[in-house]
């Protein structure tokens, strides 16, 4: 049910009042970029209810750029597979090798680490009452990226 309030409008925005054909990477990325705006509409209005202002809450750019980082994963995937194939070397019986699964995991906790912060550090120094939010613990990717002490 969740997946449908997120996808509906997109599809329905997509396909009836853009007109974009069933097919391709237009209307592929139309509807993901729409479908994350949703998320991040709803993710907002829970936000302001959490005590955050409009201003404050990142959640529409947070929820966008996850749509960005499906794109570059797209982009990354169609240049190796235009410059090395999908032979064998790469999948054997179907499954995926398993340094495309460590690859795919790191890709995905890098680009998380990225941009959790931007959305949740003002919820946290909402709730905590600070002023600025505090980094995530003393071994803290945020705190190292942010060359935070």
């Amino acid at each position: 049910m969740l997946r449908n309030m997120l996808s509906d409008p997109a599809t329905i925005i997509t396909h009836k009042v853009l007109r974009l054909p069933a097919r391709g990477i237009v209307q592929r990325y139309t509807k993901i970029v729409l479908s994350f705006l949703v998320s991040g509409l709803v993710h907002t209005a829970v936000d302001l209810v959490n005590g955050l202002t409009f201003a404050e809450s990142h959640s529409i750019r947070f929820f966008t750029t996850q749509a960005l980082g499906i794109m570059i994963e797209d982009g990354v995937q169609w240049i190796w597979n235009r410059s090395f194939g999908r032979g064998n070397t790469a999948n054997r019986g179907g499954a995926t090798a398993r340094w495309k699964r460590v690859v795919g995991f790191i890709w995905l906790w890098a680009f998380m680490a990225w941009t959790i912060p931007s959305w949740m550090y003002a919820l946290i120094g909402k709730r905590t009452g600070l002023e600025e939010a505090p980094l995530f613990g003393t071994l803290s990717v945020s705190r190292w990226l942010l060359g935070k002490n």
